[in-house]
């Protein structure tokens, strides 16, 4: 057993598919690994029949903590209403479709004893040429603007210590989460490291996630909130610094 309690956030939009086996998957792991964990599930306004399923394994798992949000929010939004509600000393966030093994929080865990946060890198082959392009530019646009030299900035094995939880400053409603949390972690200068993660493809249903111009003008937009935010943040403090 590891002296960590650990949360897990998994946001979940028309995964009926999925949902059972991640949250068995999850809790059989858990189990062996911590004496105290949670999985938190967002559901967030699906048009297929993941409410009643999630509601049910609440009912069926005491691990298993269930909030809905009203409609689509969006991945941002999902996660940050999980990483609210998290109690415990890690916190990991997984997709829904299950990308990866609940083995590899074990993995993580002698990593995280010097680190803030251990971030994952995807191994294998993306799903088509165009996402395996989007990903490629993506990666080297974040790189450089924020100075993140992050392996993949999108994939979703993210397990961060409470401290980290408490440090970031997170906005994002869409799929920028994942370069906002890393950027929030080096304006924190908290540590991170990386490691490998085996990609474990979708069993169930289809992914919801459309890559076109709505994506990527949002993603744009948030990214450029960011920036602003951040730029003004740092002419305040210089300000009260020469006060």
């Amino acid at each position: 057993m590891i002296p960590y309690s650990i949360s897990i956030v998994v946001p979940m939009y028309n995964e009926q598919g999925n949902a059972i086996r991640v949250i068995q998957s999850l809790d059989h792991r858990l189990k062996n690994l911590t004496k105290k964990f949670e999985i938190i599930i967002v559901e967030s306004g699906s048009t297929d029949n993941t409410k009643t399923v999630v509601d049910e394994l609440a009912q069926r798992y005491k691990s298993c903590r269930v909030f809905h949000q009203d409609r689509k929010e969006g991945l941002g939004s999902a996660l940050r209403y999980g990483f609210r509600e998290s109690r415990n000393d890690l916190v990991l966030y997984m997709d829904g479709d299950e990308p990866f093994s609940a083995d590899e929080i074990q993995r993580a865990v002698p990593i995280i004893k010097d680190a803030d946060a251990v971030i994952g890198y995807r191994l294998g082959p993306r799903e088509s040429f165009s996402r395996w392009f989007y990903s490629k530019g993506y990666n080297g646009m974040i790189r450089m603007l924020f100075g993140i030299r992050a392996k993949d900035v999108n994939f979703s094995f993210k397990m961060l210590t409470r401290k980290a939880v408490d440090a970031l400053d997170l906005r994002s409603n869409g799929f920028f989460i994942d370069a906002e949390i890393l950027a929030e972690l080096k304006r924190n200068t908290l540590r991170v490291k990386e490691m490998p993660v085996t990609y474990t493809p979708r069993k169930e249903g289809s992914s919801s996630v459309s890559i076109g111009p709505r994506l990527i003008g949002n993603m744009l937009k948030e990214m450029l909130q960011y920036l602003v935010r951040k730029k003004r943040d740092t002419q305040n403090r210089s300000i009260k610094g020469a006060a």
